[in-house]
């Protein structure tokens, strides 16, 4: 089971896309996909991006999560 629940605050990971910026969001959807073949199951999120003001589809391996400081 993946640590990510809806409400997080994440990065995308920025060796998996193309732009180099970092690009910041909060996951709204949390889905479990089944196994295929050789592939155990994964998680996939679906993470609304602020800036952008759009939502996508992410696999976890391409999010980070925010560190939150302790104000």
């Amino acid at each position: 089971m993946s640590n990510f629940k809806k409400g997080d605050l994440v990065h995308l990971c920025p060796k998996r896309y193309r732009e180099g910026r970092l690009r910041r969001g909060m996951i709204t959807k949390v889905e479990r996909l089944e196994e295929l073949d050789d592939f155990p199951h994964r998680y996939i999120a679906t993470v609304f991006l602020f800036k952008e003001g759009y939502s996508l589809t992410y696999d976890f391996r391409w999010l980070r999560k925010v560190e939150e400081s302790g104000r």
